[in-house]
C-alpha cells in the first residue's frame, strides 16, 4: 500500500508540477501522452479502491466518486483525444479534488515557489500561511471573506461612513433589476476573486458579457483554487457596489495592508 501511495503521489506531482500547453508539453513527449497519464491516474485510483476492499461494488463506487467531482469527466479515450488541452486541464482540475488539502498545497507550493513546503515546523511567511489553511478553521472567517457580510462587521466596528454603499445583492444574474441601478456601478461575486465588472456608462454596458462572466463565477467554488477553508461553504451571490473614483485622476488607488502575527 505504501508503494502504491508513493506511485500515485508521484503521478500527482508530475501532473501538478508542470503546465500542459497545446503542442508544448513539458513533461511528456507529446499531447497524447499527457492525456494518457491523466486517464491512467483515473484507472489507478479505481484499482486502488477495489484492491483495498474485497467487495466488488467498491469498483463502481470509486468510478462514481471520480465522476461526481465533475460532470464533464468521461472515461472515453476518443473524447479525451478530441478535446485535447481543454479536456486535460478540466480533468486535472477535477482530479485535484481527490487530494487532501496538505498534499494539494505541497504540490502547488512546489510548483509556484520552487521549494518544498514545510508544514511540520513552518518558519517562513508563505509556509505559515499554508499551515493556517489546514489548521485554523475558525467559523468566523466565513463571514470575513464574504464581500457582503463583512461590510456589516466593519460598519459595526468603525461606522458605515467608511463602507462603500451596497446597491443590491442577488443570488443570480437574472434577479438583478438594472433599471434600479444608477448609470455607474460595480458588480462582483461575494465569494471569490476576479469577478469584478465595472460599469461607467450603463448605455454602453455589455449585459450579455456580464451575465456570462458572473454566471460562470457563481458556479465556481473558490476554495478549490488555493484550499482556503472559509470559501468552501460561503454563499455564492452577486453584489452591486456604488461606483467610486478619484475626482482628480478618474482612477481608483487601492491600498492593501497584509497583517501577520508571529
Amino acid at each position: 500500500m505504501e508503494a502504491y501511495t508513493r506511485a500515485v503521489s508521484e503521478i500527482f506531482y508530475r501532473i501538478f508540477a508542470y503546465r500542459f500547453d497545446c503542442g508544448n508539453s513539458v513533461l511528456f513527449s507529446d499531447e497524447e501522452n499527457s492525456h494518457r497519464a491523466s486517464f491512467l491516474f483515473c484507472v489507478g485510483y479505481i484499482s486502488r479502491q477495489s484492491f483495498c476492499n474485497s467487495d466488488n461494488s467498491n469498483l463502481d463506487s470509486s468510478y462514481g466518486f471520480i465522476q461526481k467531482t465533475n460532470k464533464n469527466i468521461d472515461f472515453n479515450v476518443e473524447k479525451i483525444t478530441e478535446r485535447r488541452p481543454e479536456y486535460i486541464m478540466s480533468l486535472k482540475h477535477s482530479l485535484s479534488k481527490i487530494l487532501p488539502d496538505n498534499l494539494y498545497l505541497k504540490y502547488e507550493f512546489k510548483k509556484v515557489m520552487g521549494r518544498t513546503l514545510e508544514l511540520k515546523n513552518p518558519k517562513y511567511y508563505n509556509d505559515k500561511l499554508q499551515w493556517l489553511k489546514i489548521h485554523d478553521h475558525n467559523p468566523a472567517y466565513i463571514k470575513l471573506v464574504d464581500k457582503y457580510e463583512v461590510k456589516k462587521i466593519i460598519s459595526g466596528m468603525i461606522g458605515e461612513e467608511y463602507i462603500i454603499p451596497t446597491l443590491g445583492v442577488w443570488n443570480s444574474y437574472d434577479e438583478i433589476d438594472f433599471n434600479m441601478l444608477p448609470e455607474q456601478f460595480v458588480l462582483k461575486c461575494t465569494h471569490d476573486s476576479g469577478s469584478v465588472i465595472v460599469c461607467r456608462d450603463k448605455k454602453n454596458f455589455d449585459f450579455d458579457k456580464a451575465k456570462e462572466k458572473l454566471s460562470k463565477h457563481l458556479k465556481y467554488n473558490y476554495y478549490w483554487e488555493g484550499r482556503e477553508w472559509p470559501y468552501k461553504s460561503i454563499p455564492h451571490r452577486i453584489i452591486a457596489d456604488q461606483y467610486i473614483e478619484d475626482a482628480e485622476t478618474g482612477n481608483l488607488d487601492d491600498y492593501k495592508f497584509f497583517c501577520f502575527r508571529v
